[in-house]
């Protein structure tokens, strides 16, 4: 009945690109989605797995706040395994995909762990134009798929990503001037709403539900990176770094070989979370893997090859001041120039070219 029940829900979706398959408990755990995810070709075949997964997940029966803990662990997992490329269009999807009574729960959670400026270590700038970014890209896209509500998940959105900010007066309104026509509106009353504690009467009368479920607990609490003031950071890893340093064990704790050392090294902490956007960040605001890869590449050069790629800029020891370097005619008699390596005697197949 169950599989009926999920099989049911995707059906109704009106998605014809989405494989009506049907996923189980076990498909729906964090780890497997994100497996699956990763293992799934980038592009629209990604995006159709996630509201899969929102869908199926909204269709499960069982109390509402577990199935919110469950949208929020499974949304972690999406937008994890999407990487750089495709985290913005993961974040739209799953924002328009996502069962309406539990989307403000779904939105709290990922707000306090998962989309704060702290957390994903930004300055007020990069954090702006990220957020305004991800909203003007998700926004776009929940009013242009045909999703329920629109008004109400675009409201919801803008919020999380505000209330993830350091100074949420700052951030909103670069929000807001993002946003698509028409929808400016129904942001500025769910503002007002919230103001009032009635956020989710709000909701409730936008979106048409009964109910909106209540915000549960983190179930990732001890997962995912949490908020630490920076005084307390550096005070934990100063402590670490004391406790684990070779420097502070001296030799009355050493021990003897008739007496076990009472030094004891701490292991590094475990389970290490990378934040929940970095990815996304760094190429959205152009320092990609690929940029990095290139600039790196462009350190090497074949001397014999290419002997106009040398570095245009290197300095005289003497005085500091850069001079000009280009093709082999160019450099100066004291500037050194790399002469072939002879043969090694271990390899005696080897000659110089």
């Amino acid at each position: 009945m169950k599989r009926m029940m999920l099989l049911a829900a995707i059906l109704l979706l009106g998605v014809g690109s989405v494989h009506a398959a049907v996923l189980t408990e076990a498909d729906l755990t964090p780890a497997t989605i994100s497996r699956t995810i990763q293992a799934t070709a980038e592009g629209q075949a990604r995006l159709n797995y996630a509201r899969q997964v929102m869908v199926s997940i909204g269709a499960m029966p069982g109390e509402a706040g577990a199935k919110t803990q469950r949208l929020v662990s499974a949304a972690r997992a999406l937008i994890g395994g999407a990487g750089n490329r495709q985290g913005l269009a993961m974040i739209a999807e799953i924002y328009t995909s996502a069962p309406l009574e539990n989307l403000q729960g779904l939105s709290d959670l990922l707000a306090d762990n998962g989309f704060g400026q702290e957390e994903n270590k930004m300055t007020d700038a990069q954090y702006d134009a990220f957020c305004a970014k991800v909203v003007k890209t998700a926004s776009d896209y929940i009013a242009a798929s045909g999703t329920s509500a629109p008004d109400v998940r675009i409201a919801t959105l803008v919020d999380a990503f505000s209330k993830g900010s350091n100074d949420p007066a700052r951030t909103r309104p670069a929000l807001v001037a993002v946003l698509p026509a028409g929808y400016v509106n129904a942001v500025e009353q769910y503002g007002n709403a919230a103001t009032a504690g009635q956020t989710r009467a709000f909701v409730a009368e936008r979106a048409g539900v009964d109910a909106v479920a209540p915000t549960p607990a983190d179930p990732d609490a001890n997962n995912v990176v949490q908020r630490q003031p920076q005084s307390q950071a550096e005070e934990v890893a100063e402590d670490y770094l004391e406790r684990t340093s070779p420097d502070v064990r001296d030799a009355a704790a050493a021990g003897t070989p008739d007496a076990p050392s009472a030094f004891e090294t701490i292991p590094a902490p475990e389970g290490v979370q990378v934040p929940l956007l970095s990815r996304c960040v760094t190429d959205n605001l152009g320092l990609t893997q690929d940029a990095m890869s290139d600039a790196v590449d462009n350190l090497f050069y074949d001397w014999e090859t290419h002997p106009a790629t040398m570095p245009g800029r290197v300095f005289q020891y003497e005085t500091g001041l850069p001079i000009s370097v280009g093709i082999d005619a160019q450099i100066p008699a004291p500037f050194p120039r790399p002469r072939p390596m002879p043969p090694s005697p271990l390899y005696r197949n080897q000659r110089v070219r």
